[in-house]
């Protein structure tokens, strides 16, 4: 997945800053990624609507990026697809809030059920795109993006953290240490996501198929 676009200098700024956030641990805080959301809303421009769509697209970007941990369970990376290009297409207008709800609540009624029973990572993967449809359908307020996800309800967190844990196969309070798989996770995060979902004119569908470090 690459994205040749030229970013605005503060941006640029900001993802440096946050690069320099990423703990011993590989993790990128929330608190960090809240700074860098305020910073993308604040250059995504003057129309109204600019900087929700930036996050979405990052959303659906982060999803896009747990697909290689799908490969354990393909019956799971059919349904994860789907939902992504339902996101995709509810983004431009094209699927109905009540459907897309219906998809993103049976997906994250699988997961869960799932859980303990099949590969973590391929569960998470489905949970990114769960979470990335509901980015697209409510938007959640910039306070809410920077809070921690040991303290946030995990219906809240943001699809990138769920690719994160696709990666690692767990939270770092989980005891799950991954620092270096999950630390490139988040450079991937910073360096090819955010400059993808900033680009407009890059296509959501079909999704790119350079995803992080395969």
């Amino acid at each position: 997945m690459t994205a040749p676009v030229d970013l605005p200098p503060t941006l640029v700024s900001g993802l440096v800053r946050a690069a320099a956030a990423i703990d011993p641990d590989g993790e990128l805080p929330a608190a960090a990624r809240g700074r860098l959301h305020v910073l993308l809303d604040a250059a995504a421009g003057s129309h109204p609507d600019a900087g929700r769509h930036v996050r979405a697209r990052l959303a659906i970007a982060s999803a896009y990026g747990s697909f290689p941990q799908l490969s354990t369970a393909p019956e799971l990376r059919d349904e994860a697809e789907h939902l992504a290009v339902a996101a995709a297409a509810a983004l431009r207008g094209e699927l109905g809030t009540t459907t897309l709800e219906a998809m993103r609540d049976a997906a994250v009624a699988r997961a869960t059920g799932l859980l303990g029973a099949v590969d973590p990572r391929a569960v998470h993967a489905l949970l990114a795109c769960a979470a990335a449809v509901s980015t697209v359908l409510d938007d959640p307020p910039l306070d809410d993006l920077a809070v921690s996800e040991k303290e946030a309800d995990p219906a809240d967190w943001e699809a990138c953290f769920y690719a994160s844990l696709a990666w690692t196969g767990g939270a770092t309070w989980e005891g799950v240490h991954e620092p270096l798989v999950r630390g490139r996770f988040w450079e991937w995060y910073l360096l090819v996501a955010v400059p993808f979902a900033w680009d407009a004119d890059a296509p959501l569908v079909p999704y790119p198929t350079e995803l992080p470090f395969a």
